[in-house]
């Protein structure tokens, strides 16, 4: 990302949870070596706060990283405001989400167009594996496909590595509907509950 942006506003970490992940102290490090002044924020549901170890909340501190918590109810709020103060982290409780929605349409037959047009999460740059796409689906959608023997498209992206690419260019490509978008629709919301066995596939399609 540096042989084409001078600068990055924000910087999100995320998941999944971030810190599940044992080299999220590496990612930290690279990532503000990279960009000396993006706001690195680190998103995540708190459950691991309080039980972190303190070479990684120093790192925290001392990288500027911004903590941003999904305020669940089934957080100890107490503790995670414990941590915070003690270590002196800069961190919020964001307000809880109350529903989800599900949007995958396995037949790809939507109207990309239309479908980009409307997008709620195609203001996300998402970066994985050297390439980046508007979206986080190209580099999520395999966990969906493994799970339930799917085909919908994984291979799409900006490789960065790609000889002759630019800043503008990129720029230009994350505003393009991608071929991934056909396999979406229109978001459908449900409410918020705990998962449970066995998932069908009803939980994300439309």
């Amino acid at each position: 990302l540096t042989r084409y942006f001078s600068q990055i506003h924000n910087f999100f970490l995320l998941g999944g949870e971030p810190l599940l992940n044992p080299d999220i102290r590496d990612f930290i490090d690279i990532v503000r070596g990279a960009f000396p002044y993006t706001n690195i924020i680190l998103v995540t549901n708190g459950l691991l706060l309080p039980s972190l170890d303190e070479q990684l909340l120093h790192c925290f501190r001392e990288n500027r990283v911004h903590i941003s918590i999904s305020d669940y109810s089934i957080l100890d709020r107490g503790k995670i405001i414990a941590v915070v103060q003690k270590y002196a982290l800069s961190a919020e409780l964001r307000e809880g989400k109350e529903c989800f929605s599900k949007y995958l349409n396995p037949k790809g037959d939507s109207d990309k167009m239309a479908v980009f047009h409307d997008c709620i999460r195609k203001n996300c740059t998402f970066l994985a594996h050297g390439k980046i796409a508007a979206c986080c689906q190209p580099f999520t959608v395999h966990y969906f496909n493994e799970y339930f023997d799917e085909r919908l498209p994984e291979d799409e992206g900006i490789d960065l590595y790609e000889e002759g690419l630019d800043g503008w260019e990129i720029q230009n490509r994350l505003i393009t509907p991608l071929e991934s978008c056909r396999f979406c629709a229109a978001d459908v919301p449900f409410d918020w509950e705990l998962s449970k066995a066995p998932f069908s596939k009803e939980d994300w399609c439309v």
